[in-house]
């Protein structure tokens, strides 16, 4: 597999882009998606402003937050097709109001709440693979540019353990 090349009309900081299935799979995990460190956040609601390990800002452009808002509200929303639906197989043939009402609202209340960190770490690695690092943004031992890369710390502690 040939390295990426940059784009034509690029500045001379461009970097590479990191492997987008590991990429997804941190922000699914709730991990840092350039160096894979979980412990994001202090509380449920408050994720913390940079990375501990590779100096990643989470917060990499203004209006970050409207992104992981609507990653929220996909998340959410497929949760609650799947409880609608599930609900009014549930209920075939006699559709009762009131039981349809008892099993969607809870759902519908509690999935945004649920999903809100995963949300924010989601949008993190999607929009890590839409604008890729520039030069500076983390530690050069976590730049895609460095062979080092290739194999993030813990893994490499992980399999010469075993």
């Amino acid at each position: 597999m040939s390295r990426a090349t940059p784009p034509p009309h690029s500045s001379v900081n461009w970097r590479p882009p990191l492997p987008a299935a590991r990429t997804l799979q941190r922000g699914a995990t709730l991990a840092c998606p350039v160096c894979g460190i979980r412990g994001l956040f202090r509380h449920w609601f408050t994720m913390i402003e940079q990375c501990p390990r590779c100096h990643l800002r989470f917060d990499r452009l203004p209006g970050h937050i409207l992104g992981s808002i609507a990653m929220n509200t996909i998340l959410s929303f497929g949760v609650m097709a799947i409880a609608l639906v599930w609900s009014l197989v549930e209920a075939h043939p006699n559709f009762d109001r009131t039981r349809l009402l008892l099993i969607n609202i809870p759902v519908a209340i509690t999935a945004p709440v649920l999903f809100l960190p995963l949300s924010k770490t989601i949008w993190s690695a999607v929009e890590l693979l839409g604008r890729p690092l520039a030069e500076g943004e983390v530690l050069a031992q976590y730049s895609p540019d460095d062979p080092r890369t290739s194999k993030s710390p813990t893994t490499d502690a992980s399999k010469k353990a075993t």
